[in-house]
C-alpha cells in the first residue's frame, strides 16, 4: 500500500468508516453528499463535491483545514428600486465563496417582474410598475444541478415621486466628502426638493455641471472619531465639549438648524475591522432621536474594494480579499443592528449596485520596466469613480424616497 490511493469506495450510509493500513501514505476521502467520513477514528464532516487529502494516517484534520466552506449568501431583507430607474446586485458583493466562477448562480422573481435581466456578473432590473417581489438568489453546482443555498429577499419598487422642502444631513469619511453623491441627490435626483445640510462644503462636477452642496464628510474618519473634539485636525461640530461626546442636539443648536427630515450615516470603510462601529452608530442614533424621534436614519452599507490590481496601486501590499470579507462581516452586522430593529431606523444597500471591477478608476501602465506593453491598471482600492458615486446616490435616493414619501 505504500503510496498507494484507496480510491473509488463508495459509501452506502452517511458515516462511513474506513480501516487504513498503517503504512498508507496518501487518503483521499471524497463526499458526493454533505457526509462524515470516519479514518482511523477520526470524525470530519465534509460537503458534497469536496476532496480531503492527507498525506499521513491520522492527519486529515490538518487537511480539512484546507477546505473551502460554505458558500454564503449576504443580502439585506430588502432593497428599494424605483419605476424606470436601473436597479443593480452584482452577485460577487453578495456571494462568499471561493471562486463565484465554479458556480451557477440563478434568480427567480416572484411575482414576475418587467424588465429583468440576469447575466454573467449581476441581476439588473428596471421595473416598469410599483409593487414588492420576492427575489430568490440561488447557488447551484454546475456538476450535479443541485442548489447548494439560496436566499431571498423583498424588492420594493416604488413611484418616481418629487419630494420637497426636506433637509438631509450626510455624516461620512471620505466618500462623502468628496461630495458627488450629495450633489447629486440634491441637484439633479430630486430636482432641488433636498437640501444638504452640514458645516464642510463641496464643489464637485457632475455630468459637466460644478454643483456645490453642503455636508457632514471627513476624509479618514472612523466612526469613533466622531466621538472626539477633532481629527486629522479636523475639528468635530458633533462633539459636545460639556458632555465630551457626540451630541446631534449640541450639533443643531449651535449650526442654527430648526428641522432635519433625515440623517444618512455612512461610516465604517475606515476602521472596518473596529469592534465598535456598531455601538458608535448605536451611540449616535440615540443621541439623534433623543433631538427628535421622527427623525428617519439611514445606515448606508460599505461598498465592496476594488480588485488586488487596485489595491496593489493604491495600497502596497495590502490583501483586498481580507478587506473584502472584513466589510462583509460588518455588512452583515450592520443589517442584524438596523434593519428593523429600531423606529425610523434602516439601512441603505450601495455595496449591492457598485461593480468593482469597472466602477473604480483606471490607468494604462506599462506591464513591467521591461515590457512597455500597455495594460489597465485600477487606480483606488476604496474610492470609485464618478459612476460609482452616482450608483451610491441612486441607491440612498432610492431609499429616501421611499421613507419621505411614505
Amino acid at each position: 500500500m505504500n503510496d498507494t490511493f484507496i480510491s473509488s469506495y463508495v459509501a452506502k450510509k452517511e458515516t462511513q468508516t474506513l480501516i487504513i493500513p498503517e503504512n498508507a501514505v496518501t487518503i483521499r476521502a471524497t463526499a458526493t453528499a454533505t457526509t462524515n467520513v470516519v479514518i482511523n477514528n477520526n470524525v470530519q464532516e465534509i460537503a458534497r463535491g469536496i476532496s480531503l487529502l492527507s498525506k499521513k494516517v491520522g492527519t486529515l484534520g490538518n487537511s480539512v483545514n484546507r477546505v473551502a466552506p460554505t458558500p454564503s449568501i449576504h443580502i439585506p431583507m430588502k432593497s428599494i428600486a424605483v419605476v424606470g430607474h436601473e436597479w443593480n446586485m452584482y452577485f460577487d458583493n453578495v456571494i462568499r465563496c471561493k471562486n463565484i466562477d465554479d458556480y451557477d448562480v440563478r434568480v427567480t422573481i416572484s411575482p414576475n417582474i418587467t424588465g429583468a435581466n440576469v447575466y454573467n456578473d449581476c441581476l439588473r432590473i428596471t421595473p416598469t410598475e410599483i409593487g414588492n417581489y420576492i427575489v430568490t438568489i440561488m447557488l447551484c453546482d454546475k456538476v450535479t444541478n443541485d442548489s447548494i443555498i439560496e436566499k431571498s429577499f423583498t424588492l420594493y419598487v416604488i413611484a418616481d415621486t418629487v419630494v420637497s422642502d426636506k433637509n438631509v444631513i450626510f455624516i461620512g469619511d471620505s466618500l462623502t466628502d468628496t461630495a458627488i453623491y450629495p450633489a447629486e441627490i440634491q441637484h439633479n435626483l430630486s430636482s432641488g426638493g433636498i437640501t444638504s445640510l452640514g458645516t464642510r462644503t463641496g464643489t464637485p462636477t457632475v455630468g459637466g455641471k460644478t454643483l456645490t452642496v453642503s455636508h457632514e464628510g471627513r476624509g479618514g474618519w472612523r466612526v469613533r472619531d466622531y466621538f472626539t473634539a477633532a481629527a486629522y485636525d479636523i475639528l468635530n461640530p458633533f462633539y459636545n465639549p460639556d458632555t465630551e461626546t457626540f451630541d446631534f442636539s449640541y450639533y443643531m443648536n449651535t449650526q442654527g438648524y430648526t428641522s432635519v427630515d433625515l440623517v444618512n450615516i455612512f461610516l465604517g470603510t475606515n476602521g472596518v475591522q473596529n469592534e465598535d462601529n456598531v455601538s458608535g452608530i448605536k451611540a449616535m442614533i440615540d443621541s439623534i432621536h433623543f433631538y427628535d424621534p421622527n427623525i428617519i436614519i439611514l445606515i448606508t452599507l460599505i461598498n465592496l474594494p476594488s480588485t488586488q490590481n487596485g489595491w496593489g496601486y493604491k495600497s502596497g501590499i495590502a490583501s483586498a480579499y481580507n478587506f473584502k470579507y472584513k466589510t462583509m462581516e460588518l455588512n452583515d452586522a450592520y443589517i442584524k443592528n438596523f434593519e428593523g430593529t429600531y423606529d425610523n431606523v434602516d439601512i441603505s444597500e450601495v455595496y449591492l449596485a457598485l461593480d468593482t471591477k469597472h466602477d473604480y478608476g483606471t490607468i494604462m501602465v506599462p506591464a513591467s520596466a521591461r515590457n512597455p506593453i500597455e495594460i489597465e491598471m485600477q487606480t483606488n482600492n476604496v474610492h470609485p469613480n464618478g459612476n460609482g458615486y452616482l450608483k451610491f446616490a441612486d441607491v440612498i435616493y432610492n431609499n429616501i424616497l421611499y421613507h419621505l414619501t411614505k
